[in-house]
């Protein structure tokens, strides 16, 4: 498939804002008035070197807190319960028995509120998120929950 010098450039800028590969699909069909499916987006996006920008190149950009946040008896404050963050302890993560094309590991994640995502760690390491709504953020403490329980299935 052929696109003209605009349309790749439309794709590259919108790709930069944060567009992921189901939204560059939605600007080819609407748009460009061309039929596509999601796989082709893939193969299209490859061809003309269109960069997407992971949503979890952006979470990775924040500063990291230690691996071990659990504070010590010392630490950790007398009046305070011994609880989990709200909602935290909801947040289901699971490892899909297929490995997806240029996955290491996949699987899902269903977030505290009911919001579902894919995820996957390709060869370079990198972690993705695709949430099942792209407007969907996850609760800090959910992503935080989500990271604790994928290490341990990782190292399990």
């Amino acid at each position: 498939m052929k696109l003209t010098e605009e349309q790749v450039t439309v794709l590259k800028n919108k790709s930069s804002e944060g567009a992921q590969l189901n939204d560059l699909q939605k600007i080819i069909q609407e748009e460009f008035q061309i039929s596509i499916t999601y796989m082709e987006t893939r193969f299209l996006v490859s061809d003309y070197n269109i960069e997407i920008i992971s949503p979890t190149k952006a979470v990775n950009e924040t500063p990291q807190a230690p691996l071990n946040t659990t504070p010590t008896p010392e630490e950790a404050p007398a009046n305070e319960p011994d609880a989990p963050a709200a909602g935290a302890a909801n947040v289901q993560v699971s490892v899909d028995q297929v490995t997806a094309p240029n996955a290491v590991i996949n699987g899902r994640v269903i977030w505290s509120d009911g919001q579902s995502a894919s995820w996957m760690i390709d060869q370079a390491g990198g972690l993705a998120l695709d949430p099942q709504d792209p407007s969907y953020q996850p609760s800090r403490e959910d992503i935080e929950d989500f990271q604790a329980k994928l290490r341990q299935l990782l190292e399990a």
